[in-house]
């Protein structure tokens, strides 16, 4: 019975050690560990080593049990006793080339710790989903406070909590960009920090991928291998690496581009053809100052033709009644070439698709021109949807245009936030009421504003990489 207690004790101590070990990281516990442990394997192995004298016991009953078991199983004990022996022999020497490896839960404590003091902050996380968790509030505000000082790149995502989270950071005035998988990083969780006294240093944890292990083990395992890294070369080149793949990464909450059409994507004037109809048939329209599309609701609704909306509009309609059809259709034809595609602009936009955007033309048109476009690949090649007032019933700057198209978007590519679209319309009215709509926006003018400009802005969203260059991306293709 004695002996039974004792053996009871013993595996009991043995399976606390043992979970101690895996636990916990400090020195002391795993020497402590290593030595039990070690001493429990070469108890179990004694018979191996050693022969009694007949009649010899141990001072305690427990030592005798060895040479009991060994007494009983014979052969079978000294095989089990020598794979426990090897079994550990090759444990142990792994397990100290893992004194840096800790879990999830002490990388989130040293990483709060880390940041506190700091007056720039890089971070690298596949998800920054701490930053939502309550227990994180503290370093959560800090990064807050420092605005554009915090860059931090996470992993491209359609979770509706994470996007969420991302448009709170870049409110709150941190730069959020996602990182691809040709940056080889899906697996580092790092922040490196200027400190109050401009000193930096780093602190990096690499995920260890334990999928091929099999063993009973393998769970209670450590998934991150800790390192610090101080002021110095190496550091200062770690850091110049995240500029560059921040400079390069892209806005992780904007994922559709709704694509006004005349004004910004098309060259041309309505005044030229409100010209040519004077010069040509003496007809005579009344011009809306800086609209360049616009002109008519019942037009851009698909409710009249050009033809119907100039002779309701001129001054001169006399001369209307009295024109044959093939002047009518020459008319028509003017009006069909009066805005067409800015070569450079439709290159931009379809280098912009391929990068993963969205891009949906969102414009008012009348139904003829809006055919035509389409008929003639007016619009760029990723542009799969289209959004045309005279198609919908909806026109801009309506508020019901602007909350169908929202409907539309995410029924079609799965927008979930109106904050996930880019509006870039040359209008003050849809670009104040998107801005009402929680939309992000652009204002940009074809003609007013240059190319240099929208990219700038395009940058500054995060929509093209800090870096990127027209002349080297585009015109040579």
């Amino acid at each position: 019975m004695n002996n039974c207690i004792e053996i009871f004790v013993f595996i009991s101590m043995m399976i606390i050690v043992l979970i101690s070990w895996f636990r916990h990281n400090a020195n002391l516990r795993r020497t402590i560990a290593y030595t039990v442990w070690t001493f429990a394997i070469f108890w179990i192995n004694t018979p191996n080593f050693f022969y009694a004298v007949e009649g010899l016991n141990a001072k305690y009953s427990i030592f005798n049990l060895p040479f009991k078991l060994y007494n009983n199983l014979g052969l079978w004990y000294i095989i089990l006793s020598n794979i426990l022996l090897a079994f550990t022999g090759e444990w142990i020497g792994k397990s100290w080339n893992q004194t840096n490896r800790v879990n999830e839960k002490t990388i989130k404590k040293k990483f709060d710790e880390f940041s506190n003091d700091a007056s720039e902050l890089r971070i690298i996380g596949r998800d920054l989903d701490f930053l939502d968790n309550k227990d994180y509030a503290d370093q959560r505000a800090h990064i807050s406070k420092l605005k554009n000082k915090a860059m931090l790149l996470c992993e491209k995502t359609d979770k509706k909590d994470l996007i969420k989270l991302y448009n709170n950071l870049m409110k709150d005035g941190n730069r959020v960009r996602y990182y691809t998988a040709r940056e080889g990083i899906a697996n580092l969780k790092a922040q490196i920090k200027v400190d109050m006294h401009a000193k930096r240093s780093g602190l990096f944890a690499t995920k260890i991928d334990y999928s091929s292990s099999q063993n009973f083990f393998s769970q209670f395992r450590n998934k991150f291998e800790l390192s610090n890294l101080d002021s110095g070369f190496l550091l200062q080149t770690v850091s110049n690496a995240f500029d560059n793949i921040f400079d390069n990464s892209l806005n992780p909450v904007i994922k559709c581009i709704a694509l006004d059409l005349g004004g910004v994507y098309f060259d041309g004037d309505l005044d030229k053809f409100y010209e040519y109809l004077n010069d040509t048939y003496k007809i005579k329209i009344g011009r809306t100052k800086d609209d360049k599309l616009n002109i008519s609701n019942k037009l851009m609704l698909g409710e009249i033709n050009i033809q119907q909306f100039i002779t309701e509009k001129t001054t001169t309609k006399h001369i209307c009644k009295n024109l044959t059809e093939e002047q009518w259709d020459d008319i028509l034809e003017e009006w069909g070439n009066t805005w067409k595609p800015n070569t450079n602009l439709k290159k931009l936009f379809e280098y912009i698709g391929d990068e993963g955007f969205i891009i949906i033309p969102f414009s008012n048109l009348d139904k003829d021109n809006g055919n035509k476009y389409i008929r003639e690949n007016y619009l760029p090649a990723c542009c799969n949807e289209h959004y045309f007032s005279y198609e919908n019933n909806h026109f801009k700057p309506s508020p019901d245009a602007f909350e169908d198209f929202f409907e539309f978007a995410k029924k079609k590519y799965n927008i979930n936030f109106p904050y996930q679209i880019l509006l870039i319309d040359d209008q003050d009215k849809n670009i104040s009421q998107a801005r009402e709509k929680e939309w992000c926006t652009i204002k940009f003018l074809n003609g007013k504003n240059n190319l240099e400009y929208l990219i700038d802005e395009l940058k500054k969203n995060g929509i093209l990489p800090s870096k990127f260059n027209f002349r080297d991306e585009l015109e040579n293709k």
